[in-house]
């Protein structure tokens, strides 16, 4: 960690003084789908970045904007992945470039993996709020966790769902893993469910006792899933979700 302080301008032109930082560059950058980025991104120096399943950090791009963004990557690793929509402001190719300097502080958050007996868990992911959703998922499962993980993930068509074949494979190597891909608007006939991620999610629990729920992507998905989650008999404090501010310029 640097013990400096620098100044960054976020994407709403704002001013944010940043004291205590990591160094990271910009290792790969792939596109599995029309609509998303995963950056990799790899530690200057020995000493990296340290953060809890689920949680958030600010990252400074190219000296220029810094914006919040999910971890995907578990905290175990070396590298640390996100996920971006190439709709998104920080897209634009002068922030995304192979080495490229990199700036994080944090981390935030408290909706981050939590040890709750056996309770199984129920993960709902809208979009790229899949990335903290997979850092659960996968810190859950090797570590060596036994009870179940539901895990549905809601887009709007096939191309958005852009770690399906990467969550299809980990089911048949974790049985206590199941992965639901759910599209509100197909492009044509499909084998996934149909719907809203959240009514599908909830209508498919009668009873959620020994259920801990983690929730991640647009604000209108979170507050549905909220709702109907409580109203179900769901406890809140075993709804866990961070919202992440939206980018906007």
């Amino acid at each position: 960690m640097i013990q400096k302080t620098y100044m960054f301008r976020s994407l709403q032109g704002r001013i944010r003084i940043v004291k205590n930082f990591f160094n990271y560059y910009i290792f790969k950058i792939t596109k599995p789908s029309k609509s998303q980025y995963i950056v990799t991104l790899k530690p200057e120096r020995k000493k990296k970045f340290k953060f809890k399943a689920g949680q958030y950090a600010k990252f400074s791009f190219a000296g220029e904007v810094t914006v919040p963004l999910s971890i995907a990557s578990t905290p175990s690793s070396t590298s640390i992945e996100l996920h971006i929509n190439q709709q998104a402001p920080l897209s634009k190719k002068k922030y995304f470039k192979k080495y490229g300097k990199v700036l994080i502080s944090g981390p935030y958050g408290n909706s981050y993996l939590e040890k709750k007996g056996n309770k199984s868990i129920l993960a709902i992911a809208g979009g790229t709020g899949l990335a903290p959703i997979k850092s659960i998922t996968e810190t859950y499962l090797n570590k060596g966790g036994k009870n179940s993980i539901y895990l549905y993930h809601g887009a709007k068509n096939e191309e958005n769902l852009y770690l399906e074949k990467y969550f299809r494979n980990l089911v048949k190597k974790y049985k206590n893993l199941k992965y639901i891909p759910v599209l509100s608007e197909p492009n044509g006939k499909t084998k996934r469910r149909v719907g809203y991620v959240t009514d599908i999610a909830c209508n498919d629990f009668k009873d959620f006792r020994q259920i801990i729920c983690y929730l991640a992507g647009p604000k209108l998905m979170i507050d549905s899933a909220f709702k109907i989650l409580t109203k179900n008999g769901l406890k809140r404090k075993n709804i866990f979700s961070d919202q992440i501010p939206e980018i906007k310029l």
